[in-house]
């Protein structure tokens, strides 16, 4: 037993973190705001405090492809920030990721995640629509481009890629027929999920969409025999889970059938595909379940079969006492040394000898959520385990009184809000509060929320279908679903049986509570060198020297950078810079990986808000008027585009390149070569003579003749309108690259493009703003010069390859002895901003108050007499809000309130 509580000691002497993200909306529109607040707690008590000192957040798109990271800092104990949604984001299926360094030492199943829709805020120009047909064994997409207007794009060149394989997949081309269509063979694919993506052009625009392929319906029944083992000769508790495909419940029925077909028992789910059953388990018999889908889909699976050797652990709860039993079969004699082990979240509650079959354990002192309860012998192999959740009534009551019954438009609203526990007694906590309009968004009340994720979810492996459904009241019926979801959920993150197995190490990840830069010296052997004097720049602005100790390592702390720092580090030896192999340590990022299927979510009462974002026409007067989107021409990409005889400036077709730096990616461009170490561009292989010095020793003022071929020029390089040179292309990272365009040798003689790309753009710039069109463009003064110049050019030019970075400015990385790196730093903190109608004129403004979410406030706490209290402005239209609070007290318990402010 000592093994045991030694065991659980190491969870409490190393803690594991949790972290939970509040949003200030379920769903967001391209261009919103993202308000959130992190929660950051230990994973056994879910206090707050003497952790990490910041969390990391990012938006990752359905492709697995992070868009977004920041890092937030803790300020006075809170994680607050924001992520800004740009407006040329494709709509569609998102997730949110939240961790923290620490947490790199556990399962990723572990981080927080969060699947996030994010919809189209405008109208379109392109409105496409698919449709999928089966001829014999061959399936097609047949995709239809729309027109706002309802008309159709005919005659149209269409790039477009289907997704059969991780990456290196290959783009085509179709022109649109009459109809407006394209028709797409789709191959067979990987385990992968399949998409295609098209990009359809019209005149100089493009425009993209991404289609993901839904796969053939298909289900699995897996069946869970309480305890883990399905025992003979007893009468056992059957658990059920179907899900699809694409891991979604399917809701199901069946009957249970024996060796000779006669039926035992019937089954059905009663919620998310779950169910249970009870069936009397004949030792050498065997089991099927004939199945069928709401649907009618039919299928037929085996139960597994039954075991002599084997014990299973049985519970029920009543009145908060769980009563245990543990099944074996009739022959079987239980084990002279069995222990049962119960644990809440890690925290070892008692270590137990059984001496009965059955027993009894009360939950009077059990906190609440996932209790474990697992079989030992005396050499510590488990033989049952078994989830349960402890569900308590909430101790908290909230009370929201508004100043008025009613609010006109643009009025200041006064909320007062206690919390008190059920004898009355205040809470204090700390919380985040947001206040939506009902009309525009509504309140997910099934989803993951602090409740669920921080007693459920967190604790449990694999995707839970709307976990906020079990924490709705405390119902008898929602204790039966969450019990069913203990018997099919599987692994828990505290696992005795690997607890057992292994014994904790030094972690790899440290726990981050400042910023520092650290590095190693090496020698050209790879050798640490110890006493090495480095000099550290940390956004060129210098740190005292330090020197590296005995393993070559060099640290320097309290530091403090936003954004992104650009570090540089170098070795000095007697006043100069030392040739040496110096690494500074980067940033490490997780894969992503999302485990949460997507869902076709249907937001029925705020449609009509949405169809009035997203609609291309709009009354006005009266009038129904064609509202089409705002368009931006870059000058820069027209450029580019119109000299450039290949370019990959579609992130899709970037991504398939499978590329880590700049360099890998300008390998894939047609035409480009590196011989001999130098660049070229479509090179020309002749042969021109060459004068050496003769061999003959007797006669070395003789020369000879030899023939050297000549390649042409070398390539040149141009960076966000910068000359850069070949060496530093291994150094730029791919993903920070999002347009690469070659300029062959000919048309940058005429062109000259390093040299003239500023006055092109500058020309392109003017026409468009005296009102030329893009056909038009081909008339300017400039475009008729440089055709000549290209027509009668006798220049000579290796060619040009153009790099866009993604921000436009990228710092370019140093050659020079040393090394660079550039770090994430902090992301800034800002407010949210609510409008103040203090005055007649503010009121009166014509400009309109639309807000979705009208009020944001992560930084809410509850003094020592329960106490809190905002202040905000209604917006425009006359709708309901919701408000909501989410937080935790300083006991450590986890709060969630809705409550509807009525207009």
């Amino acid at each position: 037993m000592n093994k045991i509580a030694s065991s659980f000691k190491q969870i409490t002497n190393l803690p594991q973190e949790k972290v939970y993200l509040h949003t200030d909306k379920p769903y967001y529109f391209v261009g919103d705001t993202i308000w959130l607040k992190a929660y950051l707690v230990n994973a056994i008590t879910h206090f707050s405090g003497n952790g990490s000192q910041y969390v990391y957040v990012e938006l990752i798109n359905r492709k697995d492809k992070v868009l977004q990271r920041i890092k937030i800092q803790q300020d006075k104990g809170l994680f607050a920030n924001y992520l800004t949604l740009p407006k040329t984001l494709e709509a569609g299926d998102y997730y949110l990721r939240a961790y923290t360094h620490w947490m790199l030492n556990e399962d990723s199943s572990f981080y927080f995640s969060k699947n996030l829709k994010i919809l189209a805020s405008q109208s379109s120009f392109m409105y496409p629509e698919i449709r999928y047909v089966q001829k014999g064994k061959k399936r097609m997409a047949i995709i239809t481009f729309k027109r706002p207007d309802n008309g159709v794009y005919a005659g149209n060149y269409v790039h477009y890629m289907v997704r059969t394989k991780t990456h290196e997949n290959k783009f085509r081309q179709q022109q649109t027929n009459k109809n407006g269509e394209i028709q797409i063979d789709i191959p067979e694919k990987e385990e992968i999920e399949q998409y295609i993506y098209v990009v359809l052009e019209d005149k100089q625009l493009k425009y993209k969409h991404t289609f993901y392929v839904p796969d053939a319906f298909d289900y699995q029944v897996d069946f869970f025999p309480e305890g883990g083992n399905l025992i003979g000769g007893c009468t056992q508790k059957i658990g059920i889970k179907a899900i699809d495909i694409n891991g979604n419940s399917v809701e199901i029925a069946g009957d249970i059938l024996n060796s000779n077909g006669d039926t035992i028992t019937h089954f059905k789910s009663v919620y998310a595909g779950m169910g249970n059953f009870i069936l009397p388990v004949s030792m050498g018999e065997k089991y099927k379940a004939i199945v069928s889908t709401t649907e009618g889909v039919k299928k037929e699976f085996s139960l597994p079969e039954p075991e002599a050797n084997r014990l299973a652990l049985s519970i029920t709860e009543r009145n908060g006492v769980i009563h245990y039993t543990i099944l074996h079969t009739p022959q079987k004699k239980l084990s002279e040394n069995l222990y049962l082990v119960a644990h809440i979240r890690g925290f070892l509650l008692f270590i137990q000898p059984i001496e009965k079959e059955q027993g009894a354990i009360s939950l009077q002192s059990v906190p609440e959520g996932i209790l474990t309860l697992t079989l030992l012998d005396g050499n510590y192999l488990p033989h049952s385990e078994r989830l349960a959740f402890v569900r308590r009534e909430s101790n908290s009551v909230w009370k929201l009184t508004p100043d008025k019954s009613s609010y006109d438009p643009r009025s200041p609203v006064y909320l007062d809000i206690h919390l008190s526990d059920l004898s009355g007694q205040p809470i204090k906590g700390n919380f985040s509060l947001s206040v939506t309009d009902n009309y525009a968004i509504g309140c997910d009340s099934i989803g993951d929320n602090i409740l669920s994720n921080l007693l459920l979810t967190s604790d449990l492996k694999g995707y839970i279908e709307t976990p906020g459904y079990y924490f709705k009241n405390n119902s008898q019926r929602l204790k039966a679903c969450l019990d069913n979801l203990m018997l099919t959920q599987g692994w828990s993150r505290f696992n005795v049986e690997d607890l057992l197995k292994k014994q904790r190490t030094n972690p790899q990840y440290f726990m981050e509570v400042g910023q520092f830069v650290s590095g190693k010296v090496l020698d050209i052997r790879n050798k640490p060198l110890a006493g090495k004097h480095v000099n550290v720049f940390v956004n060129k602005r210098p740190y005292p020297s330090i020197y590296t100790d005995s393993n070559g390592v060099f640290l320097v702390d309290k530091l403090s950078y936003a954004d992104t720092a650009r570090v540089e580090a170098q070795v000095i030896e007697k006043g100069k810079i030392f040739r040496a192999n110096i690494q500074i340590d980067r940033d490490y990022f997780p894969e992503a990986t999302n485990a949460h299927p997507y869902i076709n979510i249907k937001y029925q009462h705020q449609n009509e808000y949405i169809e009035e974002m997203q609609s291309p026409f709009v009354k006005e007067d009266g009038v129904l008027m064609l509202r089409l989107p705002e368009v931006v021409i870059n000058a820069r990409t027209l450029v580019k585009d119109r000299f450039s005889s290949y370019k990959m400036d579609d992130e899709e077709m970037l991504s398939q390149q499978d590329a880590r730096t700049a360099l890998d990616l300008v390998k894939k461009v047609p035409g480009f070569r590196i011989i001999d170490n130098r660049p070229y561009i479509n090179p020309k292989y002749s042969q021109r003579p060459e004068h050496l010095m003769s061999n003959d020793v007797n006669n070395r003022n003789a020369l000879r003749p030899k023939e050297k071929i000549d390649y042409g020029r070398t390539a040149r390089f141009m960076l966000d309108n910068r000359t850069v040179g070949f060496n530093v292309l291994s150094l730029i990272n791919a993903a920070d690259i999002i347009g690469v365009h070659k300029i062959d040798p000919e048309i940058d003689a005429a062109v000259n493009i390093t040299q003239n790309l500023k006055y092109l753009e500058a020309a392109y710039n003017e026409a468009f703003e005296s009102g030329a069109t893009l056909e038009e463009l081909e008339e300017l003064e400039v475009d008729r010069q440089l055709q000549k110049m290209k027509d009668g050019s006798q220049n000579i030019s290796g060619g040009c390859i153009v790099l866009t970075s993604r921000t436009g400015n990228l710092a370019i990385p140093s050659t020079s002895q040393g090394d660079t790196a550039f770090l994430l730093g902090f992301n800034r903190y800002k407010s949210f901003y609510s409008p103040k109608y203090t005055t007649d004129i503010e009121r009166q403004s014509s400009v309109s108050d639309n807000r979705t979410t009208i009020y944001w406030q992560p930084k809410l706490f509850t003094d020592e007499n329960g106490n809190a209290n905002v202040h905000f402005y209604t917006a425009d239209r006359l709708s309901y809000y919701t408000v909501v609070i989410e937080g935790i007290t300083d006991k450590g318990a986890p709060c969630r309130y809705e409550y509807l402010l009525k207009r």
